[in-house]
């Protein structure tokens, strides 16, 4: 598998577990509301639920070579 074909595997895994963490987060929410309560465990599990996608598109952004603009100075700097 090259590493355009693993991009776009990643990028279609990203999109699905946006997707789904997404549902399940309007679900839970809405499950508390009518419950009238929402518990730590709920909201740690969201927190962590949401902090796995946003790991995974760092990692894609990584993965892709992209650099932000500071990085990109920093780098010219230190060759010259």
């Amino acid at each position: 598998m090259s590493k355009r074909e693993k991009l776009r595997f990643l990028k279609g895994a990203m999109i699905y577990t946006l997707f789904m963490a997404t549902v399940v987060t309007l679900s839970v929410l809405f499950i508390c509301y009518r419950a009238g309560e929402i518990s730590g465990t709920v909201v740690s599990a969201l927190c962590a639920l949401w902090s796995l996608e946003l790991l995974l598109g760092a990692y894609i952004k990584v993965a892709e070579g992209k650099t932000t603009a500071k990085k990109k100075e920093e780098t010219e700097e230190m060759t010259v």
